[in-house]
């Protein structure tokens, strides 16, 4: 009875340990600045220390100035985050997968507030692009696998992704041109895009969403259904402070 309570005690305070992790995580100041200001940059030369780096079958690690993420279990997430926190942001990478299938996933993770509430916005290297929102640990699909022109497709073709974010307003470019989501007409469905065809929703050039107010930059892969590893590398990091000049002429959705 006595080991019961000591280990229903241990359990208690590993997750206060957790909460107050989370907490501090979060507390880091907000970057910001006019607009065009550089905010942050990481080409993996040096300052390692700001990004997260582990073992095991997901793993991240940082050698030859590049980050690496390889994923060896299959429907698995994993990222690396950079340490500071924004609100406002314009954030680009380069990104090569290098092994593993093609109908692969890699890309950028923002607003990251903690493993449960986060944004991703990944390409795959057979020429597919996809927004998801983790909210509470549930995951929504935001706009569904759409094909892409403007991905190189095909291992070791570098790719560069960028997310522009000003409050709840999102934008998305692969290789500096705008890429539009298929967002469904039901919030609570999920649109499907087929020949070219947003069926059950509809094609925009931005998003609206207030769920996540700030957060943390990431990098990110994600594995599908086949056991075979992907391994990703990613370099130039840039986030600069966004002009609000990037959502001149379109038009705001949310879905």
């Amino acid at each position: 009875m006595r080991r019961f309570a000591f280990i229903a005690g241990l359990g208690v305070v590993l997750l206060v340990l957790l909460a107050v992790n989370t907490f501090i995580a979060n507390q880091r100041p907000v970057l910001s600045g006019p607009a065009g200001t550089v905010l942050y940059a990481a080409t993996f030369d040096a300052f390692t220390d700001e990004w997260q780096q582990y073992d095991g079958l997901l793993a991240a690690s940082i050698n030859d100035s590049v980050l690496t993420l390889n994923v060896r279990r299959p429907q698995r997430l994993a990222y690396s985050l950079a340490l500071p926190n924004f609100a406002d942001f314009d954030v680009s990478a380069d990104m090569q997968a290098v092994s593993g299938p093609l109908d692969n996933a890699f890309g950028l993770v923002f607003r990251y507030f903690d493993e449960n509430n986060l944004y991703t916005f990944l390409i795959s290297s057979d020429g597919y692009y996809r927004l998801v929102r983790y909210l509470d640990g549930q995951e929504k699909i935001i706009s569904t696998w759409v094909s892409s022109p403007y991905i190189h497709q095909g291992l070791n073709a570098e790719n560069r992704v960028r997310v522009v974010a000003i409050g709840d307003t999102f934008r998305f470019f692969i290789n500096d041109q705008p890429v539009q989501l298929c967002l469904p007409d039901d919030p609570n469905s999920e649109s499907t895009f087929f020949l070219g065809e947003c069926e059950g929703g509809h094609m925009a050039d931005v998003w609206v969403d207030d769920s996540l107010p700030v957060g943390r930059i990431g990098l990110a892969v994600e594995t599908q259904r086949k056991e075979e590893a992907v391994t990703v590398i990613f370099d130039n990091v840039l986030v600069l402070s966004p002009d609000s000049a990037e959502f001149s002429d379109t038009e705001a959705t949310n879905p």
